[in-house]
């Protein structure tokens, strides 16, 4: 990769996400772009997910960790300072695999002698534990890839902020979630958090130096401006906890939810949540829905496309979705 490095030493989690999407939408870059940042203790939230069944609301109020929503899909992921981000903006070629991001933060901790995986849909892991999870979103013509790096972590605190799913984990309890994570300095014993974050540039910039960024006043003007009016609502970070019934499916895309709202056979309200990925806006899909009678949902689900607005998500599994639910029997 070649492109531009945007220095960026903001530690505030809702100036981060917006000065992501302000550097993602902004149209004069064509050149990739790489953003290395931190933020304080924060439960970052994927975009399709109810924020409510995600945290434990007492917990994260009790310690001050901030709540923000992200544009990306996925699960949701605890940061603080003992966690480094990278986010990579690029124009879309057609690949948005997540090997092709992920390999850089591999092939440096190689260069330390130690073997990590790309596991499953966007983590990678060591020894089956996981230190870094992933997620990407699409935005006229180009792709944000961006993902953790528990480093030094608190990872007690990750275990009590973060809600314990059962369909994620094997066993119940904060303990499950402690166990399936683990920190880069209990293998990098003598390598600093600040070393490593050079050797990472140094890992993803293989081809060529990039040229640094520096933040301008009308920049960060305009990624403050985006903060107050989107990162920092409640609506955005919340929204309204969706209502009615509910149906759940783990497929290869993910956990996907199926929230119905009904008058009289009707579909009035129709709402998609959980941690999949997203081509096209998942609420295109949602609206599809609507105004269908609850006996002819099967019918109507054929003659969508679900899988180009989820990643991985076939008509047959919005179907089995369906089935597998009261959604259509009541």
């Amino acid at each position: 990769m070649s492109g531009i490095f945007i220095d960026n030493s903001s530690v505030n989690p809702y100036f981060n996400l917006a000065l992501e999407e302000f550097f993602l939408k902004r149209t004069d870059f064509v050149d990739d772009i790489l953003i290395l940042w931190q933020n304080e203790p924060t439960v970052v939230i994927g975009r399709h997910q109810n924020t409510c069944d995600e945290i434990d609301e007492a917990y994260v109020q009790e310690m001050g960790v901030h709540v923000v929503r992200r544009n990306s899909g996925g699960g949701a992921v605890y940061h603080d300072m003992g966690n480094l981000n990278f986010s990579i903006i690029q124009q879309m070629t057609g690949d948005y695999s997540f090997f092709r991001f992920v390999q850089p933060v591999i092939d440096c901790l190689k260069a330390y002698g130690i073997h990590a995986e790309h596991s499953s849909r966007n983590d990678i892991t060591i020894d089956g534990r996981k230190f870094s999870g992933n997620a990407q979103y699409i935005c006229n013509g180009k792709i944000l890839h961006h993902g953790t790096i528990l480093f030094s972590s608190d990872l007690n605190v990750l275990a009590k902020a973060l809600k314990p799913r059962p369909d994620k984990t094997h066993h119940k309890g904060v303990a499950s979630v402690r166990n399936r994570v683990v920190n880069l300095n209990d293998y990098l014993t003598n390598t600093t958090l600040s070393d490593f974050r050079q050797r990472l540039i140094d890992a993803i910039f293989i081809e060529n130096k990039p040229d640094t960024y520096i933040i301008s006043e009308l920049d960060h003007k305009a990624i403050s401006g985006i903060m107050q009016t989107k990162y920092l609502t409640f609506k955005w970070n919340y929204g309204q906890s969706p209502t009615g019934r509910k149906a759940q499916i783990k497929t290869e895309a993910g956990i996907v939810e199926l929230w119905l709202e009904c008058d009289s056979g009707i579909v009035k309200r129709a709402r998609i949540t959980g941690d999949f990925f997203t081509l096209r806006p998942v609420d295109d899909l949602e609206r599809q829905l609507v105004g269908a009678r609850l006996i002819d949902l099967v019918p109507t689900v054929e003659k969508l496309e679900c899988g180009s607005y989820i990643q991985g998500f076939a008509n047959e599994d919005m179907k089995n979705l369906l089935m597998q639910s009261s959604c259509i029997t009541r």
